[in-house]
């Protein structure tokens, strides 16, 4: 697996009946948020099965555990303009760009580089210096299949106080979702608890053993057989909003993960960051950005006769900065 390296090792005696995380973490001597994301992103096995980290592991059980490469070895092969990526603001601090659909925003066992951290790796010309080790710069993230709105750091300080932001849940984070179906009633608030699918390790569902997760959404508009919804997060779950919706029996168009059965004819999913609100972590200043969506968003809308029921600031060519 390019960028990643497979250690392989048994529990020994001493380790066993011990949580698989500090075990893992004392052998390998790593730190624990690091051993903590292998599991996350489904890189440990214990006898060829997904675990996790709580598990605690019998004597002699073999463990495979798929470890980042040495970032000296991990060099990107796009060249800054490949990525796509849009500047929609910029000062010392912070860097408010539009991400576009396909993009990753973190390196991962499956897409190891050419994510939208080696982008800004690129754009300074040197790694960040805030946020967590392997996700510098980041404080909130888009999945890969999303389009829009997203904030990154370049200074510690302002990190830390941009993440106390959305930990207290004062940062407005609103989406744009065509949805199949129409939901339950014109607008409304999802609180399902959301983990990680037993059935399938890459993916999420609702679960009553799930963390807390909190949608906001309301209808904009809709021809019956498709519906335009703005949601936005109160929490931020990976792929909260995905799992919601196909929870309330509406998954979004073209959610190949979500909704296979509706993806079949679709080119892209259609999900997108359309405005981002907070306070300026250093000045306090109010931040507002409203960005439309991709023109193939729009051209589905305008073609399902739901383009009209679009924020007006969503109008705007290159969407607006208040």
């Amino acid at each position: 697996m390019q960028g990643y390296s497979l250690k392989k090792l048994q529990i020994e005696a001493e380790e066993a009946d011990q949580r698989l995380d500090k075990v893992l973490a004392r052998r390998l001597k790593l730190p624990r948020n690091e051993i903590a994301d292998c599991f996350k992103n489904a890189q440990v096995k214990l006898d060829g099965k997904i675990v996790k980290a709580s598990f605690k592991a019998p004597l002699a059980a073999s463990v495979e555990i798929y470890l980042k490469a040495p970032e000296a070895e991990l060099k990107p092969s796009l060249e800054l303009s490949d990525y796509g990526v849009k500047i929609l603001y910029e000062d010392a601090y912070l860097l408010l760009v539009n991400k576009p659909r396909g993009l990753i925003c973190h390196p991962g066992v499956r897409q190891p580089d050419n994510s939208l951290i080696d982008w800004l790796r690129l754009y300074l010309g040197k790694k960040a210096e805030a946020g967590e080790k392997g996700r510098e710069g980041l404080v909130h993230r888009l999945d890969q299949g999303t389009s829009g709105a997203l904030v990154l750091v370049k200074d510690q300080s302002a990190y830390l106080k941009l993440k106390e932001q959305f930990m207290k849940r004062t940062v407005v984070r609103e989406y744009l979702a065509l949805v199949c179906g129409q939901p339950p009633t014109a607008e409304g608030e999802i609180r399902y608890k959301i983990g990680r699918n037993p059935q399938r390790p890459t993916s999420f569902c609702c679960r009553p053993d799930g963390r807390e997760a909190i949608t906001h959404y309301r209808s904009l508009s809709s021809t019956g057989r498709y519906s335009l919804l703005s949601c936005s997060l109160e929490t931020g779950r990976t792929h909260q909003i995905r799992v919601h919706l196909k929870a309330l029996n509406c998954p979004i168009w073209g959610d190949e993960l979500y909704a296979p059965k509706h993806a079949l004819d679709a080119q892209f999913m259609a999900l997108h960051a359309y405005h981002l609100r907070f306070k300026h972590p250093i000045s306090g200043k109010e931040m507002d950005f409203w960005l439309p969506p991709p023109a193939d968003f729009m051209d589905l809308l305008d073609q399902l006769d739901l383009k009209a029921a679009l924020p007006p600031l969503l109008l705007e060519n290159e969407g607006c900065y208040n």
